[in-house]
């Protein structure tokens, strides 16, 4: 199995951990900017919202993303690995193609997959050329109450 960080030189012990709060707080900080700045409304609401889940393969961590009104993604990645994390950025379609990117010190990641829009799960395949690929799985949060925001 290839590491995804290969190559780079990381001093785990110099580095802060991220932790899934403050993975959380930077996604919605950037949703919200995103969303000061263009209003047009199109057919995302039904995908609008928080997910979270994990990737697995070349590389091992949990991710947190945020779309928007307009299909627009942010979020944040921690690498278990690597011990670090990256910035997740992308589109969904208004049929729940999603297509990222993640970028960190290893470089830029594709993500590529779909979220469920019955049941709210996301899923696909990441790759790193030259690194290595796996895959990655989540669920949209529930607000309380159940119902999805």
């Amino acid at each position: 199995m290839t590491d995804i960080t290969a190559g780079v030189e990381a001093d785990a012990s110099n580095k802060a951990t991220i932790n899934l709060s403050q993975l959380r707080s930077q996604g919605a900080l950037l949703a919200r900017e995103l969303a000061q700045t263009d209003t047009s409304e199109s057919g995302h609401i039904g995908i609008l919202g928080d997910y979270y889940g994990s990737y697995n393969g070349a590389d091992t961590g949990t991710f947190y993303i945020h779309v928007d009104h307009i299909g627009n993604i942010f979020g944040s990645a921690d690498s278990s690995t690597a011990h670090s994390s990256f910035t997740i950025t992308g589109k969904v379609s208004s049929d729940g193609v999603v297509q990222m990117t993640g970028k960190g010190l290893a470089g830029s990641a594709s993500f590529d997959g779909k979220i469920n829009l019955k049941t709210g799960g996301v899923s696909g395949y990441w790759n790193l050329t030259g690194f290595g690929k796996g895959q990655f799985a989540g669920q949209r949060a529930k607000a309380v109450g159940g119902r999805a925001y």
